[in-house]
């Protein structure tokens, strides 16, 4: 039984505007109108989590919505839904493997997004107890120290819409900065150990809007920084004799990281105590031409903190593949050397390399194959089996450094804010030094000498 308690927020729901469930459902259920609405907010949230496929078609699992409405009225009122052509299905079920999907139909497909509160005492509590239960899940100590990290985090919402007004999807982007706004505060981890917050939901350009009392933000993410990853990985893979990691996951233990951290520390080196860096890493600040916002930082690979590692075991073009991530470099000498004119195509290509089927066949990968054949064959091997291997094991590798290395180091010297986007991280400008210094003492133990940029949202 579900106990009762206070709430000192309403619970609200995103639909569309002109939804009105009054007029469209039967009048048999129009007293389960809140459970109609929160119906069209899981759609809407697919949507903004990008679950949904290439169609538009969000999964939705009767199992799980039946957590919260009553069972006997989900089929009849997703059947209404779909006869009052709100929403439209997929048609689409494999027990198992695939739910339904649905999206929104007719003018309610592009129809403004609107933020409403629930009445219906019962449904309102079912998903209390669910976001509370969700909460209890984060129990490892450096998650807790990042979701209690995004109390801090503001948004000046106003200026924000300002920069969606002209986009064509603002309707599903302005989602996540409503949850900022109002201080919802999503947070899960997934079981590779990556952290899913409306922060890492929130459009980009959305960045130059996000303060902390009035202070805006600094981005520092590590340049190129899947390929960089996947050079880390090909590395340990030649120092421990030709045999690759295997994923530690959350739906196998509390810390998704340990195994990980456990097989890293036996092939390079255990995470060393903290150490000033300020006189030893020699990090190079260097202008980027095209924006004045931006500085591209270098570490010094001959550093006195680098674990020495022995290159040698790495083949000719994994040794160049590892030098060209470090510098930053990977795109631009892609774009000379395949003739590609646009830094973008280059990114692509090598997304399509690391992510797509082995079966697929392009110029472009037949282009990479030809620059760095042993990196290739290396990629092949890793997805034979299952195409998502490879992006699991980097998500895995790069949750490992980025959370429980560099957050913890942070955590353990009570640097705050701390805000994390997946391979980056946003701060103030007060402790960026000391965020890069971190980023480039981790990875200096990992035997790696990343470059990093730097973006000042409060010059744009």
């Amino acid at each position: 039984m579900i106990a009762k308690t206070k709430r000192t927020k309403p619970v609200c729901v995103y639909n569309p505007v002109n939804f009105e469930p009054e007029s469209v459902l039967p009048k048999r259920l129009r007293r389960h109108a809140d459970s109609a609405r929160y119906v069209l907010h899981r759609i809407h949230w697919g949507q903004v989590t990008k679950k949904a496929n290439e169609r538009g078609f969000v999964p939705l699992k009767r199992a799980y919505l039946r957590s919260f409405i009553p069972h006997r009225i989900v089929r009849p009122l997703i059947g209404a839904l779909i006869d009052a052509e709100v929403i439209e299905s997929d048609r689409y079920f494999v027990p198992g493997h695939k739910s339904y999907g649905y999206r929104f139909a007719g003018s309610y497909f592009r129809a403004p997004v609107v933020r409403l509160p629930l009445s219906n005492t019962k449904l309102i509590e079912h998903i209390t107890h669910e976001n509370r239960s969700e909460c209890k899940k984060v129990r490892l100590d450096v998650h807790r120290y990042l979701r209690t990290q995004l109390k801090s985090l503001q948004i000046d919402l106003d200026r924000a819409l300002v920069f969606l007004e002209h986009d064509e999807h603002r309707e599903l982007l302005k989602i996540p900065a409503f949850q900022i706004a109002t201080g919802e505060r999503l947070f899960s981890v997934c079981r590779y150990g990556r952290i899913h917050t409306d922060l890492t939901h929130l459009k980009s350009t959305l960045r130059p809007c996000l303060h902390v009392d009035g202070k805006r933000l600094v981005s520092i993410d590590i340049r190129n920084s899947q390929p960089l990853f996947l050079a880390l990985l090909i590395l340990i893979r030649r120092l421990r004799g030709e045999t690759f990691l295997s994923l530690s996951t959350l739906g196998t233990q509390s810390n998704p990281y340990r195994t990980l951290e456990d097989r890293i520390a036996t092939i390079i080196s255990p995470l060393p105590p903290p150490t000033p860096l300020s006189n030893t890493m020699g990090a190079k600040p260097i202008s980027v031409a095209d924006s004045p916002f931006e500085t591209r930082l270098t570490t010094d690979e001959h550093c006195r903190n680098m674990c020495p590692v022995n290159r040698d075991t790495l083949s000719l073009d994994e040794a160049r593949f590892l030098t060209l991530c470090e510098c930053g470099q990977l795109y631009e000498s892609l774009m000379e050397e395949a003739e590609i004119p646009v830094r973008r195509w280059a990114k692509e290509m090598i997304f399509e390399v690391l992510f797509g089927r082995n079966r697929s066949r392009s110029e472009l990968k037949t282009r990479f194959a030809e620059l760095f054949p042993t990196v290739y064959d290396t990629v092949k091997q890793l997805k034979r089996k299952d195409h998502c291997r490879l992006a699991h094991l980097l998500q895995n590798l790069e949750s490992t450094v980025v959370i429980n290395r560099v957050c913890r180091r942070l955590m353990n010297e009570k640097v705050s804010p701390v805000f994390t986007i997946h391979d980056s991280i946003l701060t103030t400008d007060a402790c960026v030094e000391r965020v890069l210094d971190v980023f480039q003492e981790v990875f200096a133990a990992l035997g790696v000498a990343p470059s990093f940029h730097v973006t000042r949202y409060d010059q744009e």
